[in-house]
């Protein structure tokens, strides 16, 4: 089975003999054109490497550490008709070094929705909240509850 640094050693670019080269990519919006537009180009933009760290190892050897570059350049590559993948079993392989990777780092699915609190925890389905922020609101949900039916007793008792 493939692993994301199977993946990283045969399609990421700053993959360099075990090392990293480091380089992480910025996408630029670009204004278009009059002609650009009237010929009906819908963005254009302009890629530079702001900054280039190189390391000695790649850091997908490591389970449950997250990489950049992978997940903005090599991850997407699966969904494209990349001329890298030929087959259906490297498509599948790909998929599923990507989903363990995924899990591994718990990276959300771009197909699933986020929590709208946090932001960072994929929703479950039928659900508006995550699990953690679910509970978080219920507990301050009983304690205001709580305050209110204590406010009442003590009002009560001082008449």
């Amino acid at each position: 089975m493939i692993t994301a640094h199977g993946l990283a050693r045969l399609h990421c670019a700053n993959w360099d003999n075990g090392a990293c080269v480091g380089a992480l990519l910025e996408v630029v919006p670009v204004a278009l054109s009059k002609e650009q537009r009237a010929a009906g180009v819908k963005q254009a933009a302009s890629v530079t490497i702001p900054k280039c760290t190189p390391r000695r190892r790649c850091v997908l050897e490591q389970t449950g550490v997250r990489c950049a570059y992978f997940e903005e350049c090599v991850m997407p590559m699966g969904r494209a008709d990349w001329p890298g993948l030929q087959s259906t079993a490297e498509h599948d392989a790909f998929a599923k070094a990507v989903r363990q990777y995924r899990l591994d780092c718990n990276v959300p699915n771009p197909d699933q929705r986020l929590c709208p609190e946090c932001k960072t925890r994929p929703l479950e389905p039928r659900k508006q909240l995550c699990y953690v922020c679910r509970d978080a609101k219920e507990k301050a949900s009983q304690r205001e509850r709580n305050r209110t039916w204590r406010d009442k007793g003590s009002l009560s008792t001082e008449s």
